[in-house]
C-alpha cells in the first residue's frame, strides 16, 4: 500500500508530498479511542490541498485586478480560509502540527511555482495561440470531469453505508 492509499488520497498527491510520505513515513495522532490511520500523516494532503488552492487562488485574484481595492482583502480572507481549514485537520486529530506545516509549505511553494510557469510560459502561449488556448481549457475541463465523477462516487459510497 502506497502513501495515502489507505484513505484514498495517495493517488492525488503531488510527487513531492508522495516522495516525503515514504521518506518520513510518521505516523498520524492516536484518535480519542487509540486508534490511528493507517497512512502516513507527514505531510497533509489536505493541508497541502488547501495551501495550493487558497494560496494560487490568493495570487491569482490580486493579479487580476478584476475586484478592485478588495482584491487584496479577498486575497487575504481566502488565505485565511485555507489556514483556518488546515488547522482543522489538527483541531480533529487527523494530523500533528508539523505534519500541517509541512503540508502546507508544499501546498504554497507548489502555488508560487505554478503561478510563475502560468506567468511566464502557459498565459503568454495562450495569448498568441488559439491551439494552446483549446488544449488549456480542454485540460481544465477534463480535470473538472474527473473531480465531479470522484465526488459523485464518493458521494454514492457514503450513500450507500448510509442505509
Amino acid at each position: 500500500m502506497g502513501p495515502g492509499r489507505g484513505t484514498g488520497h495517495g493517488d492525488r498527491d503531488t510527487p513531492a508530498s508522495a516522495v516525503l510520505k515514504l521518506a518520513l513515513n510518521e505516523a498520524r495522532p492516536e484518535t480519542e479511542n487509540g486508534r490511528r490511520k493507517k497512512d502516513p500523516g507527514m505531510p497533509s494532503s489536505h493541508a497541502q490541498s488547501l495551501a495550493f488552492l487558497s494560496t494560487y487562488a490568493a495570487l491569482a485574484t490580486g493579479a487580476s485586478g478584476a475586484l478592485g481595492p478588495w482584491g487584496a482583502a479577498a486575497g487575504a480572507a481566502t488565505v485565511a480560509l485555507g489556514v483556518f481549514l488546515a488547522w482543522l485537520r489538527v483541531a480533529l486529530g487527523y494530523h500533528t502540527w508539523p505534519q500541517v506545516a509541512v503540508g502546507y509549505g508544499v501546498g504554497v511553494a507548489n502555488a508560487l511555482l505554478w503561478q510563475r510557469l502560468g506567468a511566464a510560459s502557459v498565459l503568454p502561449a495562450c495569448a498568441t495561440s488559439p491551439g494552446v488556448r483549446a488544449a488549456v481549457w480542454a485540460l481544465l475541463w477534463a480535470s473538472v470531469a474527473l473531480v465531479l465523477a470522484r465526488v459523485g462516487k464518493k458521494a454514492r459510497q457514503v450513500l450507500a453505508k448510509a442505509r
